[in-house]
Formats: C-alpha cells, structure tokens, sequence
C-alpha cells in the first residue's frame, strides 16, 4: 500500500479516481479519454508539486519508507553482486553493505548504507548510521582496487559516538584513515546523485535512472588518466567545508 505525504494529498485524490475509473473498464463510455485526462493532470501536478517542495519537504521524501534503499539498487541496477563483511579488525557494521558486483560485464566494487525497512531490520542495521567498523570495512572494499565504488543514499554516522569519550577518538581516527586513503587509491570513484523526483513514487524508473548514470560517469570516467583523476578527487575534498574553498 503506498503511503502518501501530507503535500501529496491532491496526487493521492487523482490516483484514486484513476484506480476507480480503470477498475471500470470499459462499463462507461468515455471511460479511455478520461482516464488519459487525469494521467496528464497527474503527471503536471507531480511537477508542479515536487519543483517547489520547502526543505522540510525534501527532507520528507528522502526519508520516505518506501524510498528505495541500498539493497533495492544493487538488486535493480547489478547483474551480480557478493556481498563482503567485516573490517578485519573489530566486527561488521550492518548499516554499511558492500561487496563486489558486475555492471555490464565490469567488475565494480558497491557501498552504500543500509536502513533497514522493517523496525527488526532498522534496529540491526542501526537505523543506517555506521560505526567505525563500518568506515573501516568500507574502507577494506576500496582497497581492493576495483574500477569503482558508489556510494548511495547517504544516512550519516551515528550520533551516539560522539557522545562517548571511548568511542569518539575510534570514528574520528575510521574517518580520517578513509578520507585520506580514499585521496591516495587508484580507483574510481563516485557518489552518485539521484535524479530529482520523488523515488519513492516510481522505484523501477528511478532505479533505471541512475544505472544509466553510473553506465555514463564510469564510461567517462574510465577514460581518464589517472594522475587526473587523483587530482580531480583531491580538488573535489578541498571544496568541502567552510574552508574547503579558500
């Protein structure tokens, strides 16, 4: 059942007359012309609607339940994939899935974070918020010197280590080791943005989307040398922050 946000109500109204005039085949004449009528009202409402959305709102729909996750991509967009675990140093981290898998006949290394869609899931999967460990086990897929790494739907890092003495200094030194390492390695790399839309509303076309924008950046990508490529990952870390761009 698909669960509609509060500025979704006029979509949700249009979707369920279109429901009740289809469910009426062809018992009514006119039936078709309607139902093409209130497509193309839908269709220029959802436009509307999500070309103006407030930051709240936009904050809403990324968190949507029905949004599609980590594992939904790589189900959609990977013709393989084998999952890895752990960082070889503490435990694995359930918020982070990655793994190898194969994109048009590539070899691609995949890393995301994962939610969780029930509340058993979200609870073992910290709600998509990584340890250390995780940053560690992503970390250990880098290095493995794949063509490319993406990282998909953001959820950010657990609150609760900065909060612990013990455990802050841990995340701190998982961030850093990655972020340095990552300015070092010889891969691709990507973090890839989603097309604009609501994902949750269309998963099979959103997921379509962005395999054929990971097809057309790694296409590019791969062309690069890569002492340009090094140089270009470098520039992109220095622009973030405050005083990223200075």
């Amino acid at each position: 059942m698909r669960e509609y946000l509060d500025f979704e109500k006029p979509i949700a109204e249009i979707e369920e007359k279109i429901e009740k005039l289809a469910a009426a085949g062809q018992s009514r004449p006119g039936v078709q012309d309607d139902l093409r009528k209130l497509r193309a009202k839908l269709y220029q409402l959802q436009a509307e609607i999500y070309a103006r959305l407030t930051p709240w709102q936009r904050t809403q729909v990324a968190r949507h339940p029905q949004r599609p996750s980590t594992v939904d991509y790589i189900g959609r967009i990977c013709d393989s994939f084998l999952e890895l675990h752990g960082d070889r140093l503490y435990g694995d981290d359930h918020a982070i899935v990655g793994g190898l898998a194969r994109l048009n006949g590539r070899s691609v290394v995949v890393i995301g974070q994962q939610k969780g869609k029930t509340l058993k899931e979200r609870v073992q999967r910290n709600f998509g918020m990584p340890n250390p460990e995780g940053y560690r086990k992503a970390l250990r897929l880098l290095m493995l010197q794949h063509a490319v790494y993406s990282v998909i739907s953001p959820e950010g890092c657990a609150a609760i280590l900065w909060d612990d003495p013990k455990k802050t200094p841990d995340a701190a030194e998982a961030l850093k080791m990655t972020a340095e390492d990552l300015l070092r390695l010889g891969v691709i790399d990507e973090i890839l943005p989603e097309p604009p839309g609501a994902a949750h509303r269309d998963p099979t076309a959103i997921c379509g989307a962005v395999k054929k924008a990971v097809e057309a950046h790694l296409s590019a990508l791969l062309e690069l040398p890569l002492d340009d490529l090094l140089q270009r990952r470098f520039k992109k870390y220095r622009r973030m922050g405050a005083l990223g761009g200075q």
